[in-house]
Order: structure tokens, then sequence, then C-alpha cells
């Protein structure tokens, strides 16, 4: 069975979103989706939001991608990064709203949320839980047989988080670094 799985990057300026498929070798349920699973990007981008528009109309915004999304990839699941108090609660406080449009779609939807910390998402690709935001974009640019720096760093976070997911539920993974991107 195939099924896709959204990826997300809250913010309130830029936000990163992807779309990854993955395609079971085997019927699918957990126990028997764990090999030679092939994985493709099928879709990677930033969402810029402009500055000068109200919190509210940002928010209306990014609720209006995710749901396009979802009309054209159905998927099983949406991953997020889960809200973390970085340099300013404020700013915290704002991508926690954004995280909200994200829970909210997946409610309407009944389409399954996952959430996994910064460290974790960091962890499952580099092996570090510290990793510096150039090296999961290196990551995921190797990973997918990307030129360098074609992704933009909060798509290569969206994908990162949906790989996090990936890579702790399923085993035997394979990347299909012939993938389907519609922005490359």
């Amino acid at each position: 069975m195939n099924f896709n799985v959204i990826g997300v990057d809250p913010g309130s300026y830029k936000m990163g979103i992807c779309v990854i498929g993955l395609e079971c070798q085997k019927n699918f349920n957990v126990s028997s989706c764990n090999e030679n699973n092939l994985v493709t990007l099928k879709e990677a981008k930033t969402i810029i939001l402009n500055k000068n528009f109200h919190l509210q109309h940002r928010l209306m915004h990014i609720y209006n991608e995710l749901n396009v999304l979802c009309d054209v990839y159905n998927p099983k699941y949406i991953i997020t990064e889960s809200t973390f108090l970085g340099k300013s609660p404020k700013s915290a406080f704002i991508v926690g709203q954004v995280r909200g449009i994200a829970l909210l779609i997946s409610a309407i939807r009944n389409i399954e949320l996952c959430e996994y910390s910064p460290a974790e998402i960091k962890m499952s690709l580099t092996g570090k839980g510290n990793a510096q935001k150039e090296q999961i974009q290196f990551m995921v640019e190797k990973m997918f047989d990307l030129k360098n720096n074609s992704l933009e760093q909060d798509s290569a976070d969206a994908v990162a988080i949906a790989l996090c997911f990936i890579f702790r539920n399923y085993k035997g993974i394979k990347i299909n670094p012939y993938h389907s991107r519609k922005d490359v």
C-alpha cells in the first residue's frame, strides 16, 4: 500500500512544507510494512508570508496552503515539530498558533498527526540532537540526490520532520533519488 505524509516546519513568516510518499512493498500494516519501502519526495516548498499582513491573514494563508496539499495528496499523516521555547516566548507563542493550523486540519480531515521535538528530528537524520540547520539541509539534499542548496532551509526542515516519522516507524527504507518533485 502507498501513502503520503505531509511534513510541516511551522513559522510565522516562513514555513516549510513537504509531501513524501511511502511505497510499501508488502500489504500495509505496521508489522508488514518493514521491507524494501521506497520513499519519494513529491513536493517541498517554503511559504513566505507577508510580514505586513495581520497574523490572522497569515494563518488563513497557511490553512489554505495545507488544505490544497491535503486535497491533492490525501495524506495519511501530518507531521510537525513540537513547540519549543527558543529565543523569544512571543515567537514560540506565534509558532504555536501556526502549529494549531496543522492540528485543526488533521482534526477536520481525520488525518493522524504526530509531532517530534527538534532534537529528535536532528538525531534521526544526523545522529546528533544538536545539529545545525545547514547539516539538516545537507543531509536531506544528499539523501534525495539534490544539488547543494536546491532546497531552502525551511523546506529541508519540513522534509526532515517527515523523514523522522518514517525512520522511526518503518524499517527497510530506501530513498528514491529520482523524485517527482514539482518544484525542481
